[in-house]
């Protein structure tokens, strides 16, 4: 039995409908994170100029590095209107958590 997925928003432009399915397809063969994204597009080198044309037809902002606009496309992924997508930090997205960064900064002392 396959589990149902939230329907995707269509109520955008027709890049904005169209990167977000393409997405969703990505997003089945395994393409579930922005490094994937950034790998699947070419790599840093090719890919950075692929991913900025497509944030370009979108509407998303292109400034930054590769990855964040990888993770600026991912943001496509949630059912959420383009306006308030714009709104996201993508540098701050890929942040790892600060629970994770204290655990890793502890050492347990030894008695």
């Amino acid at each position: 039995m396959r589990t149902k997925r939230p329907p995707l928003p269509h109520d955008g432009s027709a890049e904005e409908c169209a990167e977000r399915l393409l997405l969703r397809e990505l997003y089945d063969h395994g393409v579930k994170s922005p490094e994937a994204l950034l790998a699947a597009a070419g790599g840093a080198a090719i890919g950075c100029k692929v991913l900025k044309d497509r944030l370009e037809s979108v509407g998303l902002a292109r400034s930054g590095q590769p990855l964040e606009f990888a993770q600026r496309l991912m943001f496509l992924t949630y059912n959420v209107p383009l306006e308030s997508l714009k709104l996201w930090d993508a540098k701050e997205a890929l942040r790892p958590p600060a629970d994770d960064v204290r655990r890793k900064g502890r050492r347990r002392r030894r008695k």
